[in-house]
């Protein structure tokens, strides 16, 4: 496992994700209630990139 590319791949997730959000509140005068539901599970899933990145810089910090 290269934890380079690991981590590189994370922050293009959470890229994505932030550009994920854009499109959902661009469209969310026309569906409130399902954009809610998206950015809440839009939050959640970019929580646990948040977690992983972590990991992933301990196991990093443990191999150096």
């Amino acid at each position: 496992m290269n934890l380079y590319k690991e981590l590189s791949e994370l922050e293009e997730m959470k890229e994505r994700s932030k550009s994920q959000a854009n499109e959902i509140l661009d469209h969310y005068f026309t569906d409130p209630e399902k954009a809610k539901k998206l950015l809440i599970e839009l939050n959640s899933i970019e929580k646990e990139l948040e977690e992983l990145e972590g990991e992933f810089e301990k196991l990093q910090n443990e191999i150096s």
